[in-house]
């Protein structure tokens, strides 16, 4: 059985994808209006061709059961004579055991369940579904290209891989830094938690920085949000007490993430930058304002980057400049970067 469903050709991405979104749910369910341009408006036939193929069928009431809400099934128990009391999960498996389906078959709705080659398809397909529940945002295309010739477990490194290198040395700075942040999202969901970490001290790096895309400085009050960001703050204080890192232990893992980082420009050292950190994590707020004094100035006449300041009533939008970028240096730490070209070239 297992070498006649590898022998299948693959699935369409939008039918695995369907058939991950249909998988438990009832068969009168009707997508809604905002997912027919993911889904395509011709979704409801392409899950009745899932049901031709044998990907997906009509579940058994038995397992139809978790559908059902908690005064539902107690309702079949009462009518059955059985015990009322326990949680939803005893609830199931009480009537699963000591009630036929047939009593009940009328009373649980129809809903769709996975074949054995339709959990095959998900399974060994999964990088489609985790790109779209992790929006990493590499498109449906990107992984196609590499699905035929790279093992599952390699893709995403791939992928990362590329836009490390693409941002790093085209001097996109804000797109680098959001690129530390989708890895991170990567690394903490397949359990690299140290990796993770790095990745999260680096994009805090390159955003407090002050670098954006096209090689460009942005003006300083650019920067309130990211010394008010709390999402970095409290991911951060989830790394440091799930490892129980001491102040120092941050301050070493930070020197070790941005060491190779040599930018163009930065608005404050790595020191300052590290003090900017840990005040944040200990609680303190107004820190832009505090910090303003100990900001470098950049030179709107450096030819290592492009800044424009209000006086001269231009807009800093994250754009692509012409301006340039031989000075974009190393920005990736230097393990993680190598590592993962030297996949990307084998």
């Amino acid at each position: 059985m297992l070498e006649k469903i590898k022998r299948r050709e693959p699935l369409p991405v939008i039918e695995l994808l369907l058939l991950d979104k249909f998988n438990g749910r009832r068969t009168d369910y009707i997508l809604p209006a905002y997912e027919l341009d993911e889904y395509g408006y011709d979704w409801s036939m392409r899950v009745q061709k899932l049901v031709r193929k044998g990907y997906l069928r009509i579940a058994e009431p038995q397992d139809a059961l978790q559908a059902l809400t908690v005064p539902e099934l107690k309702n079949i128990l009462r009518v059955n004579g059985q015990k009322l009391s326990g949680k939803k999960a005893e609830l199931i498996a009480r009537i699963a055991k000591n009630i036929s389906a047939e009593k009940y078959s009328d009373q649980v709705p129809k809903i769709y369940s996975v074949t054995e080659i339709g959990r095959h398809e998900l399974e060994t397909r999964a990088f489609y579904l985790e790109n779209k529940q992790m929006s990493y945002g590499f498109l449906n295309s990107e992984l196609a290209n590499l699905e035929k010739n790279t093992a599952p477990e390699m893709i995403f490194e791939k992928l990362f891989a590329r836009d490390f290198l693409k941002h790093a040395t085209a001097g996109n700075y804000l797109s680098l830094a959001n690129t530390y942040g989708g890895y991170r999202l990567y690394l903490k969901k397949h359990g690299r938690d140290e990796e993770a970490l790095t990745a999260l001290l680096s994009m805090i790096y390159l955003r407090l920085s002050g670098m954006a895309d096209g090689n460009q400085v942005l003006e300083y009050h650019f920067l309130s949000w990211v010394f008010e960001d709390a999402l970095w703050r409290r991911e951060l204080d989830g790394d440091r007490t799930a490892m129980n890192l001491s102040d120092a232990e941050i301050e070493t893992r930070f020197e070790a993430a941005t060491e190779s980082m040599n930018l163009p420009f930065t608005y404050f050292d790595k020191t300052t930058v590290i003090e900017i950190i840990l005040e944040r994590l200990h609680g303190q707020e107004n820190l832009f304002g505090r910090y303003s004094s100990r900001r470098r100035l950049p030179n709107e006449n450096s030819p290592a980057y492009e800044y424009y300041s209000g006086k001269r009533n231009r807009s800093i939008e994250v754009s692509v400049s012409n301006g340039p970028a031989a000075n974009s240096g190393c920005f990736l730490p230097c393990i993680i970067f190598f590592a993962i070209i030297l996949i990307v070239i084998k």
